[in-house]
């Protein structure tokens, strides 16, 4: 981990979150002890340039995680391996189309100005 961040003012560096884990250990001590927890809050957490979370843009599925098991979100079972293939393939093509299009939105807003 390095010493000191230099920056140029960038959104990542300036960020509310960013700001949180600076200040949250001065000493930057912990960070192989949290590092899990944060990515895995990051990798499930629904990004509004996506509109979906990384870890289901990657894997076509949701975590699955105990809180589902209470919520009776259980994952679903298919007849053969070629309906999941193919169920797999409607989702993720579903969800890098919204991603494309999302993408898009603030190309096209920037034209209008």
């Amino acid at each position: 981990m390095p010493k000191a961040i230099f920056s140029d003012r960038g959104t990542n560096f300036t960020s509310k979150l960013f700001r949180y884990f600076e200040l949250k250990d001065s000493e930057h001590s912990n960070w192989e002890d949290v590092l899990d927890d944060v990515l895995f809050a990051y990798r499930s957490s629904v990004h509004s340039s996506t509109l979906d979370t990384p870890y289901f843009l990657l894997h076509g599925r949701h975590h699955n995680i105990p809180i589902n098991e209470f919520l009776d979100a259980s994952p679903k079972t298919f007849k053969s391996a070629s309906d999941y293939v193919g169920n797999l393939a409607d989702r993720l093509r579903y969800s890098f189309q919204r991603v494309r299009e999302e993408s898009e939105k603030p190309r096209t807003r920037q034209r209008e100005q």
